[in-house]
């Protein structure tokens, strides 16, 4: 199996490394896989959009077999129409979105990073002053507590003030979706340091995070 890690921060790159481990540890066999549950509301409305769309090809997002989750095209305005608001991973929140006045109007995602079994992914955003990175991974260990459906939520994992690519500091979020644990990763550079803070509006963000990809 080869994976080009060329033009991936730092770090990204720690996260891709985390999940490769995890996979090797993992094993090939799919029942130590955690299933998603795509009877989520979410995940049905995407499923539905999907219906009428042409298979999906080996090298898309689409080939990764669980929800993949990301930032869909006009994810940072202010107010978001019925339509859109329907694609959100946490359709239950309606506050307003702050987008932060030093961020880049979004670009496109850097590439989905995966291995040919399609049970986990990295993403990178990088939208000027804040880099976000979202994982994803089915594999799992032997404890009861990772075997055991895991409960929708939102909680700080870690904190660090100081990173190797010069930023004022990030945040990891572990996310629960989907009966799954995603880690989203989020760099700040100085004009927007408070969002990288276990206190700050990192919650906003969060919510504006939909389903880009996957297929069940």
């Amino acid at each position: 199996m080869l994976i080009s890690f060329k033009g991936l921060r730092p770090f990204s790159l720690s996260l891709v490394l985390a999940s490769l481990e995890a996979g090797l540890a993992a094993g090939p066999a799919f029942a130590d896989l955690l299933a998603p549950d795509w009877n989520a509301a979410a995940a049905k409305t995407y499923l539905a959009r999907q219906g009428a769309a042409e298979p999906p090809g080996s090298g898309s997002a689409m080939a990764v077999s669980l929800p993949v989750i990301g930032f869909s095209s006009g994810f940072n305005d202010a107010e978001l129409p019925p339509a859109a608001r329907d694609k959100l991973i946490n359709q239950a929140d309606t506050a307003p979105f702050a987008w932060p006045s030093c961020a880049v109007a979004p670009a496109s995602p850097g590439p989905i990073v995966r291995d040919d079994t399609g049970t986990w992914f990295t993403q990178d955003y990088d939208f000027g002053c804040v880099h976000v990175s979202v994982n994803g991974d089915r594999n799992t260990d032997d404890s009861d507590q990772n075997r055991a459906r895991i409960p929708d939520g939102d909680a700080v994992g870690s904190v660090d003030d100081e990173t190797d690519s010069g930023t004022a500091g990030s945040l990891t979020i572990r996310v629960n979706r989907f009966g799954l644990p995603y880690l989203v990763s989020i760099e700040c550079y100085d004009e927007i340091k408070a969002l990288c803070q276990p206190t700050g509006p990192w919650q906003s963000l969060i919510n504006r995070l939909s389903i880009v990809g996957g297929t069940p």
